[in-house]
């Protein structure tokens, strides 16, 4: 029941980005082999859920606001480590997911309010 209400959702948004948003065709094949790469580089890097969300934001988002995205996330994702470091509770392993989600929130309010300033 999970996985149909999940590709059920997947292809509905899918559906209307088509007519929301520009897409961008190359990038998703282009973050699908990177970390397909990577897992083979470093298995255990990044988790299943994190390829998900930026293969399917790679196809709304340019390469250069991928690019910021990841760069948000990854300077929040160390910010937070750092704190946690800071106040002696070093976690082993580190969700990216919330991170890349700070991230696209940062990246949605620039591209809002950048025309304003």
């Amino acid at each position: 029941m999970e996985m149909r209400i999940f590709w059920t959702t997947g292809v509905i948004l899918l559906l209307s980005g088509l007519f929301l948003f520009q897409f961008y065709w190359t990038q998703p094949l282009i973050v699908c082999g990177l970390f397909y790469l990577s897992q083979k580089i470093l298995p255990d890097s990044l988790g299943l859920g994190d390829l998900w969300v930026i293969g399917l934001w790679s196809f709304f988002l340019s390469g250069y606001e991928l690019l910021q995205l990841l760069f948000i996330a990854s300077l929040s994702g160390i910010g937070f480590f750092g704190y946690q470091a800071f106040h002696k509770k070093v976690p082993e392993k580190l969700p990216f997911l919330p991170f890349l989600f700070i991230g696209l929130l940062v990246l949605l309010l620039k591209n809002r309010y950048a025309s304003q300033f």
